[in-house]
């Protein structure tokens, strides 16, 4: 059965579009992006990072968001986590890998960075950025 054509009438929130029901307590918003104009760009790698590390600093991101789902597990299998690689993204995304294999090192973890290629407008570092990531992954 096709589920029914998304219309501005029918959707209240952004997940409609994915069509994919999430549980209300896996959203967690980082309200930290919304309040500093300094990370609107969100751009660099070590601004993620510098992030990750102020919200684990002020209240355990683990115990608070990741915990209570493993402890619903009966048999948890791994991680997987999907992150850009070369932007702010990337950096939170592995702080927060590296905090999950502190603290879980025996689980496994599948990690997945997207990737377009680099558009013409795009500044120099950014480019060799990601020329560079891209030629990490490939070996």
């Amino acid at each position: 059965m096709q589920p029914p054509k998304l219309s501005s009438s029918k959707v209240r929130y952004w997940s409609d579009f994915s069509r994919v029901f999430f549980h209300p307590r896996s959203l967690v918003q980082l309200s930290e992006l919304q309040l500093s104009p300094e990370k609107a760009s969100f751009d660099d790698w070590h601004q993620g990072m510098e992030l990750f590390k102020a919200i684990d600093g002020e209240e355990d991101f683990l115990d608070n968001h990741v915990r209570p789902f493993i402890e619903e597990c009966d048999l948890m299998q791994g991680f997987q986590m999907f992150a850009s690689i070369d932007d702010g993204w990337g950096g939170f995304g592995n702080s927060f890998l590296e905090r999950v294999k502190d603290e879980y090192a025996k689980s496994c973890v599948w990690s997945w960075a997207p990737q377009s290629t680099p558009k013409p407008g795009l500044s120099r570092v950014r480019a060799l950025l990601s020329a560079v990531f891209s030629s990490v992954q490939k070996d």
